[in-house]
């Protein structure tokens, strides 16, 4: 007699959900595979920005996300395992189907942000140090974002905000291009520096060419208007507050080699990307009213890729 071998679903493990998933993962429906990485699957349904990045437990923890600590821990199945972008993967009351695991969110969790006025007490020569190490992934970003804050600090100029965010979104290769990273770290600087009206005004004008990017860096900008962030751009911020190393850290080396330990962490240049917007915010509000800021030429040029 012939055996017909039953095949046993995958493994149900427990999630935590970021407070800013979206609302789809508690509804019933299916969500698309955007990309599938070892360590990350980023999935979307709804609206444009609503894009939830499910992530093993060493992924960057980027702020919509739902993190999975037991995936590919004993089972040797990455996150993405069986996934490739264009799939739908069945989403349900905070359930979600994966080939690799039945994933259930029994947690939430508030992402990393910067506080208001956070960047009060900073090492003004941290700041400057650390900008002239900065390998941004394109050409003339500082430039670029001395425009933005050059359009917000100029009463009525609101062609001028519209044209240099618009040339900014979208710009470069890669799940979050490098312009868009520049602007949510001028968003976050903003917010850094107190600057709350200039922010919102900012991420208003970002908000009016999400479709000019990618769903995922789309999700991530709005983020960064509400000043949500990944922990080493917190971690960084305090960091030049205290000299400008990173704080609780043993690594020999400078100040400024702690700081740029942090950013390589965050892709092939998104953490220099987000950098050179958050100081360039810095280091005009130290010489505020003056916005201009000098550029900060690359080293060279990177491809511009997302690791998670």
């Amino acid at each position: 007699m012939d055996h017909i071998a039953v095949l046993s679903p995958p493994p149900l493990r427990p999630a935590a959900a970021s407070v800013l998933a979206p609302d789809w993962l508690h509804r019933s429906g299916e969500a698309t595979v955007l990309a599938a990485l070892p360590r990350a699957v980023y999935l979307h349904a709804g609206e444009w920005s609503e894009v939830l990045c499910v992530l093993d437990a060493d992924a960057l923890r980027l702020p919509n996300s739902v993190v999975v600590p037991s995936v590919g821990i004993g089972t040797g199945r990455p996150v993405s395992t069986g996934l490739i972008p264009g799939d739908a993967v069945t989403v349900s009351a905070g359930r979600i189907e994966l080939p690799s695991a039945r994933l259930e969110v029994r947690r939430t969790f508030r992402p990393a942000s910067i506080r208001v006025g956070a960047a009060v007490g900073i090492d003004g020569e941290a700041v400057r140090a650390l900008r002239a190490e900065l390998r941004p992934g394109l050409p003339g970003l500082a430039d670029a974002a001395a425009d933005v804050l050059a359009a917000l600090d100029t009463p009525g100029s609101t062609d001028g905000l519209a044209a240099s965010t618009r040339a900014l979104v979208g710009r470069g290769p890669g799940l979050t291009p490098s312009g868009d990273d520049v602007l949510a770290g001028v968003l976050l600087g903003l917010r850094a520096a107190g600057r709350i009206r200039a922010s919102a005004t900012l991420a208003e004008a970002v908000a009016a060419h999400l479709r000019a990017t990618t769903s995922l860096s789309a999700s991530l900008l709005r983020a960064a208007g509400d000043g949500w962030c990944l922990p080493e751009v917190r971690a960084l911020l305090d960091g030049l507050r205290s000299g400008g190393a990173v704080p609780g850290s043993t690594t020999s080396g400078s100040p400024v080699a702690h700081s740029l330990k942090l950013l390589d962490r965050i892709g092939h240049s998104s953490g220099h990307d987000l950098a050179t917007g958050l100081l360039a915010v810095l280091t005009a509000d130290r010489g505020r009213p003056s916005t201009a800021s000098a550029p900060i030429r690359s080293a060279h040029h990177r491809e511009r890729t997302l690791h998670a």
